[in-house]
């Protein structure tokens, strides 16, 4: 007869011990899972173009030729075999990176870009770089960042006499650290 007693004293106990267990398993389960991912904090504020790359006015020779603008301001440019003449200013392009400072930034730049003088002439820019590198940190809220490059001039005979432009994309990308 007290193991029958027993027997029933157990069963009532087993139901709410089950309870537990499943309560206690479901809460710690629920504290071991992965958190959700940060949300990504945009750390690049704005980027301004504040003046284009501009070689100046160059006239070209007998032989292919070249114009090179430093990605700093200001800075001496190289030439070779055209003629540079006066009157006319050069500069790098200048962009303003505003952003939080200590952000990791890439800077992604073309490795060639066309101007071209409707409908006929074209010029190449080649060797583009910045004056930071790529990547750079940036240690204020404004980052001052300039691009230089390598403008190729064609023989006179092949590079038709005017006004040339385009577009160079440059595209700054936040790296997560």
């Amino acid at each position: 007869m007290n193991s029958h007693i027993q027997y029933v004293l157990s069963g009532r106990l087993l139901m709410p011990f089950c309870l537990l267990i499943c309560l206690l398993t479901t809460l710690i389960s629920g504290y071991a899972q992965e958190k959700p991912p940060r949300p990504i904090e945009v750390k690049i504020k704005s980027v301004n173009t504040l003046q284009g790359l501009n070689f100046g006015i160059i006239a070209p020779s007998s032989s292919d030729g070249f114009v090179t603008i430093p990605p700093s301001f200001p800075g001496p440019r190289a030439w070779s075999n055209v003629v540079l003449l006066a009157g006319g200013t050069y500069s790098p392009a200048l962009f303003e990176v505003l952003a939080i400072p200590g952000t990791l930034i890439t800077i992604e730049l073309p490795t060639s870009v066309f101007l071209s003088n409707s409908p006929t002439g074209s010029l190449e820019i080649t060797e583009l770089v910045s004056s930071t590198g790529s990547p750079f940190i940036t240690t204020g809220d404004i980052t001052s960042v300039y691009i230089g490059g390598k403008l190729n001039v064609k023989t006179i005979s092949f590079q038709p006499p005017g006004n040339y432009g385009g577009s160079i994309v440059v595209k700054f990308t936040q790296i997560q650290q």
